[in-house]
């Protein structure tokens, strides 16, 4: 794999994971500079106030779209949960309202039964994806306490003992950790699925980023 250049302790880092060949040095951590302003910070008015039940060295976020139900419990079903006394993380599903009154029942019911849904007051919508992630984050800054939180879309396989065997390594950066697959330089997008206008978006690049399928971050770049 490329090599890259070098970390420096003043910005965050973005680390590349896997490879075709699990013998090899996989990762490759790279400075990522500051980009200009913050965006404003958008609030949504959570519906969800149940807190962690322990700390963990992990939270998982996972967003799901409201219909999705078997996906969720396919995750309960393998990867989510740690089955011990004290587990080291939990996982947690962001789900926004939906206008089915079917649907809304029965993520009342999924709810109440397995406690591991955070909603919010906004309609499910794929433009409503940063909203969604917005409120995943508020919920886990006001009712968890963690070190690292993971955010995933229901369609990603996670191995959660590999995620925290990589955060454990004593060579990952931690209070600077921002990791994922390493987008470079991007071209903002002007067409299809993922435009966005220049009235939007001026530059003609995005920031270096980790898209939004897998990412994991120490909890003081929140």
């Amino acid at each position: 794999m490329p090599s890259s250049s070098s970390s420096t302790s003043s910005s965050p880092f973005c680390k590349e994971l896997g490879s075709k060949n699990e013998s090899e040095e996989t990762s490759r951590i790279t400075t990522v500079p500051p980009y200009g302003k913050r965006p404003l910070k958008h609030k949504t008015t959570l519906i969800t106030n149940r807190t962690c039940a322990q700390n963990y060295s992990l939270l998982i976020l996972v967003s799901s779209a409201p219909a999705n139900f078997q996906r969720r419990n396919d995750i309960r079903k393998t990867w989510a949960f740690e089955s011990t006394p004290k587990p080291r993380w939990t996982t947690v599903f962001l789900v926004a309202q939906t206008q089915l009154q079917n649907q809304s029942n029965s993520l009342l019911k999924e709810d109440e039964v397995y406690e591991d849904l955070v909603r919010a007051d906004y309609y499910d919508h794929y433009w409503n994806q940063t909203l969604k992630i917005q409120m995943g984050f508020e919920w886990a800054t006001r009712y968890c306490n963690f070190s690292f939180l993971l955010k995933v879309d229901d369609d990603v396989f996670v191995n959660s003992e590999r995620v925290l065997s990589f955060l454990s390594e004593p060579s990952t950066p931690k209070q600077k950790l921002y990791a994922g697959e390493h987008r470079i330089n991007p071209l903002a997008n002007r067409d299809g699925k993922w435009k966005v206008t220049i009235e939007e978006y001026s530059e003609t690049h995005y920031p270096d980023f980790c898209p939004g399928f897998g990412f994991v971050f120490y909890l003081t770049m929140l």
